[in-house]
Order: C-alpha cells, then structure tokens, then sequence
C-alpha cells in the first residue's frame, strides 16, 4: 500500500480487491489500511480516493447481498470517516501507551505535530472522497458546520 503511485495503481487495486473481498474482516482491515495511509501520505489522497470510490462499487464487495447500497466496503469507510472525523477513533495511535503527560517536552512537541499533521491529511481525505463523489454534499456541510460550531464555541 505504500508503493501507490500512478503507474501502480492499477496492479495495486487488483491486488486490493482481491484481498478484500476474502472476507468482510478482510474488507474492515482494507479501510483502516486506506485511511491510515491518506493521513501518512497526503499527496496521494486523490488515488486513494478514486481507489474508495472504485471499490466502493464492486460488487465482489457486497458479499451476497445483491442491493448496491450493502457494499460492505463503502459502509466500513462513511462508518470509519464518520468515528474518525467525530473523535470517536483517534488519528494519533503511539506506538506505546505512554499518556500525554507522562511524555517528555520534545516527545510532547512530536506528538502535537503528528497529530496536526494527521487531522490536516484526514481533512483533506475527506474533500478527495468528496472531489471523487465518494460522499455527497451533505456529508461535507456536515462536516463543514460542525467544524464551525467548534470554532464559534
């Protein structure tokens, strides 16, 4: 996943496919996978965008059910961006469990960068799913007011 570029893309996204539609456990660790990525690696937002938007249409992804709308796939990430978007799944996940207080002055400062950096690439996530037509209009005026509201608070 991290050797998407352009001229992989299309390779990468058979692979993808393949591997999620093994199982809907398979499919759940593709969306973490996609969305831990987007925020690594913020200049390739709109492939994995399109890549979301792709799958998200894939009927191998719906796992019997012939109604388009059960997409497992599609499902799994509105839940994910949703959960991410609203707190709910930290953008920042240690690599130990240390609490913030109990970090040193210089680890504090990495830990505020990273999660900066994170929350800014999650946003910009967002807009490439949107720009894809991943998510309709409605969900960015949710997203758009609420962060408003935060800020007018």
């Amino acid at each position: 996943m991290n050797k998407i570029t352009p001229e992989t893309y299309d390779k990468l996204y058979k692979t993808l496919l393949e591997l999620g539609s093994q199982s809907q456990e398979c499919t759940q660790e593709l969306v973490d996978l996609i969305i831990k990525n987007s925020w690594e690696h913020k200049n390739y937002g709109k492939l994995y965008a399109t890549m979301c938007k792709q799958l998200s249409e894939e009927e191998a992804l719906n796992f019997g059910n012939k109604e388009k709308s059960m997409n497992v796939f599609r499902k799994e990430m509105m839940s994910k961006i949703q959960k991410t978007f609203e707190g709910e799944i930290k953008v920042f996940e240690g690599k130990n469990d240390k609490k913030e207080e109990d970090l040193t002055p210089e680890e504090k400062v990495e830990f505020n960068q990273t999660i900066k950096r994170r929350t800014m690439n999650n946003f910009r996530f967002i807009g490439e799913l949107f720009n894809s037509k991943f998510i309709n209009k409605v969900i960015i005026y949710d997203c758009f007011f609420s962060q408003l509201h935060i800020f007018n608070q």
